[in-house]
């Protein structure tokens, strides 16, 4: 979900935060532990924290 981070990178493979959500709700539908998001330095905007909840 670091989208700036990826976007530097040399490669530029971004798919993981493309589909960010997506691929966050299959996580926690698939695993049986909680699931914990952490900001890593860009801060989160409003529409991300509800779209968490």
């Amino acid at each position: 979900m670091n989208s700036p981070q990826e976007f530097s990178y040399a490669r530029r493979e971004t798919g993981y935060s493309l589909h960010g959500m997506e691929n966050l709700a299959q996580i926690i539908q698939r695993v049986k532990v909680p699931v914990i998001v952490k900001e890593v330095g860009f801060g989160m905007s409003k529409e991300m924290i509800k779209a968490l909840k």
